[in-house]
C-alpha cells in the first residue's frame, strides 16, 4: 500500500490486528498473508494498493471509508 494522501488504515492479516493508525503521504507499507487481509482504510481514494504484485482497485473517491477483504471471494 502506497499512501497518496494522508489517510488512517486498520489491517488484520490472518485474522489477527496487524496494525492501525495513520499513514502521511508517501509512507509505504508492507503485509504478508497465509490466507487473508482485511482492509478498513479511512481514505479510500488517497492509497495505492497490491495483492500479490497486481494492482487492487479502490473504487472510491477522496474522504470515503473503504472496507477490503483480499484475495476478493
Amino acid at each position: 500500500m502506497v499512501a497518496d494522501q494522508r489517510t488512517w488504515i486498520q489491517v488484520i492479516v490472518d485474522g489477527k490486528n496487524t496494525e492501525t493508525g495513520l499513514l502521511e503521504a508517501g509512507e509505504t507499507r508492507k503485509w504478508r498473508a497465509m490466507d487473508k487481509v482485511g482492509l478498513v482504510v479511512g481514505n479510500g481514494g488517497g492509497v495505492r494498493l497490491w495483492w500479490d504484485r497486481k494492482p487492487v482497485e479502490i473504487s472510491s473517491r477522496r474522504g470515503r471509508v473503504v472496507r477490503l477483504t483480499l484475495p476478493r471471494p
